[in-house]
């Protein structure tokens, strides 16, 4: 009698464990996004974000989005401003069309592409003043998250090691 309440038991907690679904490793191999901040020989700042296709779009469109119409007043009134207005005006200008360039970059990667990678590279130090950003292809896969492409590997050092999310 003991050994069929033990055996039924057993039973029991079988199909249990063989009903319930695991999904953490779906979300674990397939982040949602992933980011990394590294510094190369302490004069560039490299920072890397890895997005899925659907995050990627959102951030396509919140680059390329019109301005708020406090925003076009105030580069507008900049440019009465003596001496420094009309610098100030033209770099708004630079960096809308920069912001731009970005989000077009974005979506074109996405026609062939089931997310994007995008390397900020920004001088610090004697390289101030520098910035590029480029934007390439990435497969989804946390596996294919590697460190970022430089000359001299031995002075690249992580200052935020990536962080993903799922």
């Amino acid at each position: 009698m003991k050994k069929a309440k033990t055996l039924l038991v057993t039973l029991a907690l079988l199909l249990g464990i063989s009903c319930s679904s695991i999904t953490a490793s779906a979300s674990y191999s397939r982040p949602q996004s992933a980011v990394g901040m590294y510094d190369y020989a302490g004069v560039d700042r490299i920072t890397v974000t890895y997005m899925n296709a659907s995050r990627a779009r959102s951030l396509a469109n919140k680059l390329s989005a019109p301005s708020s119409t406090w925003s076009d007043v105030y580069s507008y009134l900049y440019g009465f401003l003596p001496y420094f207005g009309p610098v100030m005006g033209v770099a708004e200008i630079l960096d809308k069309a920069e912001h731009n360039s970005i989000a077009s970059k974005i979506r074109a990667t996405l026609k062939n592409h089931s997310g994007v990678c995008i390397r900020n590279d920004r001088g610090e130090g004697r390289g101030t003043g520098t910035n590029n950003t480029s934007v390439s292809g990435w497969n989804g896969k946390r596996s294919s998250t590697p460190r970022p492409y430089v000359a001299a590997p031995k002075y690249l050092h992580v200052v935020h090691p990536m962080k993903y999310r799922s």
